[in-house]
């Protein structure tokens, strides 16, 4: 009887330690510029002379957000943006893991979990028609989303991120 209880106790555990890691933290750090090429610095500069606020270097996407939370997210940082260069708005080629600024997006914590980010922000940062082909975590510190932007049915392109080093 004590023999089966402690099975018991240690399927529970290993269910819960599975959980866990199908649940992992991670966080993805897209670097902050307009999409018309106003640096982060000359935006910072006009915000700054009308007592505004300063916009961050990386805007910050958490695996604990929401795909509201990060359209939230990117809409204000557009809008602090716009506020000062009109009709210019956030650069989101960071997302596609290209230089933004002199800086590239990377992420901390798991690389798994950005999966689930990349999967929330799709309507946001990327595009509504890209279609996920391949995911790539098997290497700690990278990783690798392969993707066709129109279904075209081509070989695709690699988003590659790397582990912020910072």
């Amino acid at each position: 009887m004590k023999f089966s209880m402690k099975l018991v106790v240690s399927s529970v555990l290993l269910f819960s330690l599975s959980v866990l890691a199908a649940d992992p933290k991670g966080v993805l750090r897209i670097p902050v510029a307009g999409d018309s090429g106003s640096s982060l610095t000359q935006i910072n500069l006009l915000l700054k002379a009308r007592g505004l606020q300063v916009l961050p270097a990386f805007i910050e996407l958490s695996s604990d957000m929401s795909a509201f939370d990060i359209e939230k997210l990117k809409n204000s940082v557009d809008a602090r943006i716009s506020q000062v260069i009109e009709h210019e708005i956030l650069e989101t080629s960071g997302a596609y893991g290209q230089v933004v600024d002199g800086r590239k997006a990377c992420f901390t914590g798991s690389n798994k979990a950005l999966v689930g980010i990349y999967e929330k922000m799709i309507s946001n940062f990327l595009s509504e028609q890209l279609f996920v082909l391949a995911v790539s975590t098997k290497e700690p510190n990278h990783f690798g989303l392969k993707f066709d932007e129109s279904d075209s049915g081509s070989a695709g392109s690699w988003i590659n991120i790397y582990r912020c080093k910072d």
